[in-house]
C-alpha cells in the first residue's frame, strides 16, 4: 500500500505518522480521502483488508491518528542527493544484514571490480557511489527485480547506475548478465527473484520506486535523469523498517498468492542466459 501511496501522490500530499497506540497501528488514512484497515488474526490464520472511500470517515480517522502521534516526525522523509552521499547512507546499507531489493528498473545488483570499472568508464559515477558498490558487493543479497525490468536491461541497456537512469553498450550488458548468472550458481550469497509484471499484489505498473532494506535501514528510489533529480526516499521508523523487512521476506516464502507469480533458482538463470543469448 506505501509503494502504491508514492507512487501516485506528491511527497507533498503525504504524511507518515508512527503511531504507538495499538488500536490504530494497521490503519492508513491517506490525503484524507482513503482509509485502509488490516487486521490480522495470527491465531487462527484469518485477516481482512478494509478500503473506504467516504471522505468524513477518513477525516475523522486522519484526526484521530493525528492526536496521538509524534508531532513534527514524519516516518518517510525525502532526502536530498547531496545529504544522502554526505552522511554516507549508502555505505550504510551494506553494513546491516543480508540486503534486500525490489527492484522496478534493473540495478548493479553485483559487479566485481573490473566490471565496475568499466561500467565507470562508460557511464560515469562519483567516488562516493563507487565505494558503496565496492562495499555492498561483499554483502548477501536477494533482489527481486520485474521481468520486463531484466528484459529492459539486456534489450536496451537501461539501468539505473549511480542513482541515475542511463543505458550502457551491448557488451556490458552482457559482461554484467555473465557475472549475475556465474555469481548465482557459484554461490547463495546472492539470489534474483523474477517478478511477473502482472501479479495481484505490486503490479509494475502501480510501483515507480526502487527499495534496497537490510536489517535497520530502508530507502526508496525514485530514479530520475540525473542523481539530482532522483528522489531518495529514507524510512526513519525503525518499526516501518522492520515491517518492510519482515514483509518482503515473507512474501517470497509463505505468501502462495505471490510466489506463484515468482520464478527462482534454475528458471530465473534460465531466464537470464535466455536473455544473454539475444545481445547483439
Amino acid at each position: 500500500m506505501i509503494i502504491r501511496l508514492l507512487s501516485c501522490y506528491k511527497y507533498a500530499e503525504l504524511n507518515f505518522f508512527e503511531v504507538p497506540r495499538y488500536q490504530l497501528r494497521n490503519v492508513i488514512a491517506a490525503n484524507r480521502k482513503y482509509v485502509l484497515a488490516i487486521n490480522t488474526e495470527i491465531d487462527s490464520g484469518l485477516g481482512s483488508v478494509i478500503l473506504s472511500t467516504d471522505a468524513e470517515l477518513a477525516e475523522r480517522t486522519y484526526a484521530s491518528k493525528l492526536s496521538h502521534c509524534r508531532m513534527n516526525y514524519n516516518a518517510i522523509a525525502i532526502q536530498p542527493h547531496h545529504e544522502y552521499i554526505a552522511f554516507r547512507h549508502d555505505i550504510d546499507m551494506g553494513l546491516y544484514g543480508r540486503m534486500r531489493l525490489f527492484l522496478s528498473v534493473m540495478y548493479t545488483i553485483y559487479m566485481d571490480n573490473e566490471t565496475l570499472e568499466l561500467f565507470v568508464q562508460e557511464c560515469g559515477a562519483s567516488d562516493e557511489w563507487i565505494a558503496y558498490q565496492h562495499e555492498s558487493s561483499i554483502r548477501d543479497k536477494t533482489a527481486l527485480i520485474y521481468k520486463s525490468a531484466l528484459a529492459d536491461y539486456a534489450h536496451n541497456g537501461t539501468i539505473m547506475f549511480d542513482y541515475k537512469m542511463t543505458k550502457v553498450s551491448p557488451e556490458l550488458r552482457k559482461r554484467h548478465l555473465s557475472l549475475l548468472l556465474d555469481r548465482m550458481r557459484e554461490n547463495d550469497h546472492l539470489k534474483i527473484i523474477l517478478l511477473d509484471d502482472i501479479n495481484p499484489v505490486i503490479p509494475s505498473e502501480n510501483n515507480a520506486f526502487s527499495f534496497i532494506i537490510n536489517d535497520k535501514r530502508a530507502y526508496a528510489i525514485r530514479r530520475g535523469a540525473t542523481p539530482e533529480d532522483s528522489l531518495i526516499y529514507r524510512f526513519r521508523s525503525s518499526n516501518l523498517i522492520s515491517c518492510f523487512a519482515d514483509v518482503f521476506d515473507d512474501l517470497l516464502t509463505e505468501c502462495m498468492v505471490f510466489i506463484e507469480y515468482c520464478a527462482f533458482e534454475d528458471e530465473v538463470c534460465e531466464y537470464i542466459q535466455t536473455l544473454i543469448d539475444t545481445i547483439q
